[in-house]
């Protein structure tokens, strides 16, 4: 929403992360001191300066030479005060009645007292009144729709459209009606959005959090319960995946929250039941077999 994060990140003694706590990006104030950022938090009196050693500073886009990010709602300001400007402007339209509900009209003329005195009757004898109306000497009533009030209403939608454009979610996870989403490709455009939306914030969150670690350990974030299909899917997936001995069986099992069962660890490749490792493929009944001479060296 902001463009930026910061994290406060509280050390021990040996400096090693024991705590991080967000901080909202409105209290922070970045700068540059001879050569460093510095990161100003808390106000005049219980000010704290801090470097990078104690904050996460991470950008979503910013341009060239600026220290802090650009916020999305800043960035698409136009569009915001235009949805702003139409919300004000349906309430209105709708509050102060912009079109009347229905006009009486005449072939005769009218003076502006004759005009006033049908318009009061009228009101008083058939506002929320449902009596049938009786007209005379050539009035004819005739209703009037909102039209005007309905094209913004589209207009309406197509600025939440765009909002999900801007922030790159589906359309269809923010209840918009714009027609494009169907059943067949709800999967697809999940993936897509943990593709082009999430990955791009995860990727962010993964490197910044990974520099706080001993040695070559690094934080994954995982977004598989998010990206997993159907259950005929995912059974034909893991059974692919033990087939070509990528995953062992009790693997398997684990990812569909089952419980493992003996010898379900050895990988398997090729023809079912077919083990990786020669050494753990079952030996014949003859007594010359030549993988027991291999395994037997003192066999004759």
């Amino acid at each position: 929403m902001h463009g930026n994060s910061f994290i406060l990140i509280d050390k021990d003694r040996q400096g090693r992360p024991i705590a991080m706590t967000p901080i909202h990006s409105d209290k922070v104030v970045v700068e540059m001191h001879n050569g460093i950022k510095t990161y100003t938090i808390g106000t005049q009196k219980n000010k704290r300066i801090l470097t990078d050693d104690n904050i996460l500073h991470l950008k979503w886009f910013s341009y060239p030479g600026n220290l802090v990010g650009v916020s999305p709602l800043r960035a698409n300001g136009n569009m915001y005060g235009l949805a702003l400007a139409m919300e004000r402007h349906i309430a209105q339209f709708y509050g102060q009645g912009g079109t009347p509900s229905s006009i009486l009209e005449t072939d005769r003329d009218l003076t502006s007292e004759q005009a006033k005195f049908l318009q009061e009757n009228w009101s008083s004898s058939h506002n929320r009144n449902r009596k049938p109306a009786v007209l005379t000497g050539g009035l004819k009533w005739k209703s009037i729709s909102a039209g005007a009030g309905d094209e913004l209403i589209q207009a309406r939608e197509q600025i939440v459209n765009e909002v999900a454009r801007i922030f790159r979610v589906p359309a269809h996870l923010i209840n918009s009606k714009d027609g494009s989403n169907v059943y067949s490709n709800i999967e697809s455009n999940g993936l897509a959005f943990i593709r082009h939306t999430l990955l791009p914030y995860i990727r962010r969150i993964e490197d910044a959090l990974s520099t706080l670690l001993p040695g070559k350990q690094v934080v994954k974030l995982d977004t598989e319960e998010y990206a997993r299909g159907d259950l005929f899917s995912r059974v034909r997936t893991f059974q692919v995946a033990i087939s070509s001995g990528l995953m062992t069986p009790n693997e398997a099992r684990n990812r569909l929250d089952l419980e493992p069962y003996e010898n379900g660890d050895n990988f398997y490749l090729g023809l079912q039941g077919a083990p990786v490792d020669p050494a753990l493929a079952p030996l014949g009944n003859d007594e010359h077999d030549p993988k027991k001479d291999l395994l037997n060296p003192e066999t004759e």
